[in-house]
């Protein structure tokens, strides 16, 4: 059997078994197609299964995504994702790609991992997360040495202990616990994240921000200095 071709809508009752490609199109009346429940509004209640696996589609047999209508009991509206089960090394987990390359895969045991090593972020300085709930968070070659000084936005070179004094009061911003805000161009050069600039009219995209890691390695110099002061004082005779 050649090619067939159906002008219109195609209604099965049934199963379709195709052993080849099935391709959607439109001959006119703009580009839009779709796969969807012979349903009418109110009473959507099937509930339609892509999978990769014969059968019941079911997660033992492969990949799949599972979406349901809004009138399904306990799940309407609800859109799954699943992985099969698989033993392979690079099996049973999604990934996500733009532009041919991954940028985030959920591992099988559940982990969340970038495409790569320090390559990506998590929001910016216009789009940012409201809070974040962690139990640990665990610096990959970010800390550093201050010792031999910290340089400050206005371009001094000073102590670690100086650093954190010539952080200022903004007395026009408020936090969201209602204190009153740090200046974050008064922090060390190192920690300031300057939000981006518009070229044309200069207008600031977004709010400017604070590194914490740098942060950190300050405020671990900082007291290293003055534990070295007690040090010092308590040597004397």
């Amino acid at each position: 059997m050649g090619t067939t071709t159906i002008s219109g809508n195609l209604l099965v009752s049934g199963q379709i078994t195709s052993y080849g490609n099935i391709l959607l199109g439109r001959s006119t009346g703009g580009a839009t197609v779709s796969i969807s429940s012979a349903t009418v509004s109110g009473v959507d209640n099937q509930t339609v299964i892509v999978g990769a696996g014969g059968g019941g589609s079911e997660p033992d047999r492969g990949a799949r995504a599972v979406m349901y209508g809004n009138e399904v009991a306990l799940l309407g509206g609800a859109l799954l994702l699943s992985a099969g089960y698989s033993s392979q090394a690079f099996g049973g987990g999604v990934s996500i790609l733009t532009s041919g390359l991954t940028r985030m895969m959920f591992t099988p045991y559940g982990h969340v991992i970038p495409g790569g090593a320090g390559t990506q972020n998590l929001g910016d300085a216009t789009s940012y997360w409201n809070d974040i709930s962690y139990k640990t968070l665990t610096d990959r070659g970010c800390l550093g040495w201050v010792g031999d000084g910290v340089e400050l936005t206005d371009g001094r070179t000073v102590s670690a202990v100086a650093a954190l004094l010539a952080i200022e009061k903004d007395e026009q911003k408020s936090t969201v616990y209602g204190t009153p805000m740090l200046k974050y161009d008064t922090f060390p050069r190192v920690s300031f994240k300057a939000a981006p600039v518009a070229e044309d009219s200069g207008e600031k995209l977004g709010q400017d921000g604070v590194e914490m890691t740098s942060l950190f390695s300050v405020m671990i110099g900082a007291i290293r200095e003055l534990s070295l002061r007690v040090q010092a004082l308590e040597n004397k005779p």
